[in-house]
């Protein structure tokens, strides 16, 4: 039954060492209580009425950044009768890397050597980032590009991937390194021999 919560009855009340507020009164007993205020009601013939307890058991997943948490409440009266429930979290890691810095699209004089930087990445749980690459040439001769793609994968395999190109051109016109001597002859010679 309801009463109005400004009413008082005939009972014992105290603070347990949780904070809780702890009423006890005698089986039978009525006891209305403010909708702003919890009250926990512990009955004298079970002793000290109503225990909790909370355990979490931490298992390793199969990458770092994966677990799984086993949370179990246990609930036990003061006349020993115990009720137990489980809940099962699992903590997945399905976000890829983010790169956070990848070099620059470049294009260089063809005969010099392409540098290629390495990017930066980085990941929300794991720690070992693996960088790999591959390269696909398109083009020859005058013009050529190296497209290098770059795949960050994370210990529990997921992955990113960037791209960066380096275009090799020929824009420098040749040069002689070598030229004859100017040689003066008679027009009555045979024919000159052009070197």
């Amino acid at each position: 039954a309801s009463i109005d919560p400004s009413s008082t009855i005939d009972a014992d009340v105290s603070i347990a060492a949780d904070g809780r507020l702890v009423v006890e009164i005698s089986p039978g007993d009525s006891i209305g209580f403010d909708l702003c205020i919890f009250v926990n009601l512990e009955f004298p013939d079970c002793e000290n009425g109503l225990h909790t307890e909370v355990e979490d058991t931490t298992t390793p997943g199969d990458c770092e950044g994966e677990y799984s948490v086993k949370r179990t409440w246990s609930a036990i009266d003061g006349c020993g009768n115990l009720a137990t429930v489980s809940q099962r979290i699992f903590v997945e890691d399905n976000t890829p890397p983010v790169f956070t810095s990848v070099p620059d699209d470049a294009t260089i004089e063809c005969g010099t050597d392409p540098d290629f930087e390495t990017p930066m990445v980085e990941d929300n749980c794991s720690t070992d980032v693996t960088i790999t690459f591959t390269d696909e040439e398109n083009g020859s001769g005058c013009n050529e590009a190296i497209t290098r793609t770059w795949t960050a994968t994370d210990d529990c395999g997921n992955t990113a991937t960037e791209t960066q190109t380096v275009t090799l051109i020929d824009d420098e016109p040749p040069v002689f390194t070598y030229v004859p001597e100017i040689v003066d002859i008679s027009c009555a010679l045979p024919p000159f021999d052009f070197e």
